[in-house]
């Protein structure tokens, strides 16, 4: 798992508490971020844009700013916000395909962690800092989990639903993603954090299930079973059928269909 590797260092930390709903209104300009940006909102009052795309602000929302983003925050709003550097390829890609925002108001241990992080730092101690790294990571933690079970994981959800409804047919990781509604590599990100798998994986491994019943409960030729089971050629399928399994679609059949006969011949001989 990419998270085994998760070693966030802290970087920096604010607070802002004294924001009213009447205070002035301002920006605090654009800017470009440079590390893993954490910001819980604690009060609604403004507005915060990330690569053109403006949040209007609830309290509880926490948002996951990543590096290469452009922000840009619009007062006022209360907030407690921290940044944290991550060098690990598998982290960032975990992290990288967690949405920019969710709101966790159903999840009071946030601030809690939050508050922890800010009293831990003030410390600075060898000690505060390895707690510090554990509330971050029980932070992206909670982050996480509710990513997976809000609006996050329809996009995986109907990736699933197109591959399984389309199988026999000749479709390609784009067609995937389209059906989904997003780009192939963000596709790629989300099946890696939620299916821990490829989507192409995920759709040979049904297309394999398939297969074998077809090869068990019909006596179509193995070419037609490949082309039934939407792989294009029977070198490709014959290729992935022993990758998955070990044996050929042939080898396969013939070692099942007899074992079935021989226990058939057994149970009539009982």
């Amino acid at each position: 798992m990419p998270l085994d590797h998760f070693n966030p260092v802290i970087q920096d930390i604010s607070v802002n508490k004294t924001a009213r709903k009447d205070s002035p209104a301002f920006s605090f300009g654009e800017r470009t971020i440079q590390y893993y940006e954490l910001e819980r909102i604690a009060s609604s009052y403004g507005q915060i844009r990330i690569n053109e795309k403006t949040h209007h602000l609830e309290k509880d929302d926490v948002f996951l700013r990543k590096p290469g983003q452009t922000v840009e925050g619009f007062m006022p709003y209360r907030f407690q916000y921290l940044t944290f550097q991550v060098s690990d390829p598998e982290s960032c890609s975990y992290l990288n395909a967690l949405p920019d925002k969710l709101n966790l108001r159903k999840n009071p241990r946030v601030q809690t962690i939050f508050d922890e992080i800010q009293l831990l730092f003030l410390r600075n101690t060898n000690t505060s800092h390895l707690l510090i790294k554990a509330r971050i990571l029980e932070l992206i933690c909670l982050f996480s989990d509710t990513a997976a079970t809000c609006n996050y994981s329809l996009h995986v959800k109907k990736a699933i639903s197109f591959m399984e409804a389309h199988y026999d047919q000749n479709i390609g990781i784009a067609d995937i993603a389209d059906s989904a509604g997003i780009s192939v590599r963000y596709l790629f990100l989300q099946f890696r954090t939620l299916m821990s798998d490829t989507p192409v994986n995920y759709l040979n491994q049904f297309r394999l299930e398939k297969s074998k019943t077809l090869l068990l409960d019909t006596e179509l030729s193995i070419s037609e079973i490949a082309l039934r089971c939407g792989f294009q050629s029977l070198s490709y399928f014959d290729y992935v059928f022993k990758t998955h399994t070990g044996s050929s679609p042939a080898s396969f059949r013939r070692q099942h269909v007899l074992s079935g006969k021989s226990d058939g011949i057994l149970k009539e001989n009982l």
